[in-house]
């Protein structure tokens, strides 16, 4: 297996690790008090910054939705939740699209607003096994890889995670 290849597997393996890890953590029944009373608890500290004005509104654009797109948004924090349930959404039209074990490619378009930030992307993307074709500050980047449960969404929503943690703007997804 080529570095690129196990990198991209890597990504989509994270991904979809860290899903299944909330999933888990939800099914175990543990509410927030119950973590509180462990010995073992974890306190953090909160320093204020512009990020927390951010993450306000975030957190406002979280009432209303789902136990799951917020269990999602939990593991993709750049991600808007409008996006995350739109792609949550078209999950059952992927596994319908594509058999299991079968070859997809999901190619995505992002664009940038600064060279550094998406030679930084485009050389993270190359890493992690990913084709990438840019043309100016716009980028259309591709994989194939065999389609597996959740692995079409995991995909879509790591590399749309990436783009905007990037300051980079996701723009749209194929997949084939």
């Amino acid at each position: 297996m080529s570095r690129k290849t196990m990198f991209g597997a890597l990504a989509v393996a994270a991904g979809v690790a860290a899903a299944i890890a909330v999933k888990l953590y939800k099914d175990a029944g543990k509410t927030d008090e119950d973590v509180k009373d462990e010995d073992d608890a974890v306190h953090f500290i909160t320093i204020e910054s512009e990020e927390d004005e951010k993450k306000e509104t975030d957190a406002e654009d979280l009432n209303g939705q789902s136990e799951e797109v917020k269990e999602v948004c939990a593991v993709f924090p750049y991600l808007k939740p409008a996006f995350v349930e739109e792609v949550l959404v078209k999950d059952q039209e992927f596994k319908t699209l594509k058999g299991e074990d079968e070859l997809v490619c999901v190619t995505h378009h992002v664009s940038f607003g600064n060279t550094a930030e998406l030679e930084q992307y485009v050389a993270i993307m190359d890493e992690a096994g990913y084709t990438i074709e840019v043309d100016g500050m716009d980028a259309k980047v591709s994989r194939k890889f065999f389609a597996q449960t959740g692995a079409i969404t995991s995909d879509i929503l790591n590399v749309a995670n990436q783009t905007v943690a990037l300051d980079g703007v996701y723009h749209s997804f194929e997949v084939e």
